[in-house]
């Protein structure tokens, strides 16, 4: 009996010395590779102020300038790798619809005018003659802020009419730019605003008012194509050089009132 227990301690003995052994080995194992992480990071370290300290700025600033200059000339003619927002992707549709040789030139004008115009907007194209009119009507409220349903940011007429001006510009110089002056005879483009009419019933001794909400075009221009060709890089033309090209078609601001509550 009690050689098996000398037996059994021995055993026990052995495994402790074993268990013992093992994690003193992996103690000296992580250690070591402590060791070797700290040398790897401060040969990585002293490396790079290696290369720092061999680095030119001035070498450095025309390298910078020159991919800078790259990539502006690459973003001008759309390469596709730089095509990162929604509007960027859409012009590149665009470009493709418009060297598409199994589409007429009706499909490519009218597919390329949608594109090129605000979200939802109305498009249509008229043939006249040789040429096209394309006639696009745009939700003023899909361009700007605070514009929705029949309510205004405006406190006066002078400021919508002035953004209003603004927002066809930007439509009309990307419809031009897009769709080029070669087959267009002439571009119109219109806001359109949510208005309230206030009508009385034509009625004796009735004085109830009603009221209608309405979307409506307060305001339509158009530019020729005797105009657009004075303009030698559409992609390029500032907007108030847009704006002073606009011929009024169609005013509806002398008739609008903005109420403030």
């Amino acid at each position: 009996m009690q050689r098996k227990i000398l037996g059994l301690f021995a055993i026990i003995i052995l495994m402790g010395i074993g268990i013992f052994g093992f994690v003193r080995y992996r103690q000296y194992r992580i250690s070591e590779l402590q060791k070797s992480l700290e040398l790897e990071i401060e040969y990585l370290i002293n490396n790079y102020k290696k290369r720092l300290s061999n680095v030119s700025q001035t070498d450095m600033d025309k390298l910078a300038i020159k991919h800078h200059i790259e990539e502006f000339h690459k973003r001008l003619s759309y390469d596709p790798q730089f095509a990162y927002t929604s509007r960027e992707k859409t012009i590149l549709k665009m470009i493709s619809i418009s060297h598409d040789k199994t589409l007429s030139n009706d499909h490519i004008l009218i597919e390329v005018a949608t594109l090129a115009s605000p979200k939802n907007s109305k498009v249509e194209i008229s043939k006249l003659g040789e040429c096209y009119i394309v006639n696009v009507a745009f939700d003023m409220a899909v361009m700007t802020y605070g514009e929705y349903g029949a309510y205004t940011k405006h406190s006066t007429k002078a400021s919508l009419k002035q953004e209003v001006i603004t927002l066809i510009s930007r439509v009309m110089k990307d419809l031009y730019d897009h769709c080029g002056t070669r087959t267009i005879e002439k571009i119109v483009v219109a806001c359109e605003h949510g208005v309230i009419y206030k009508r009385y019933p034509v009625l004796p001794g009735v004085n109830h008012q009603t009221k209608t909400f309405q979307m409506t075009v307060i305001y339509k221009c158009s530019i020729s194509k005797t105009q657009a060709l004075k303009v030698a890089n559409w992609r390029e033309a500032k907007l108030h050089q847009v704006s002073s090209m606009l011929k009024v078609d169609n005013d509806m601001f002398p008739y609008l009132n903005i109420q403030t509550n």
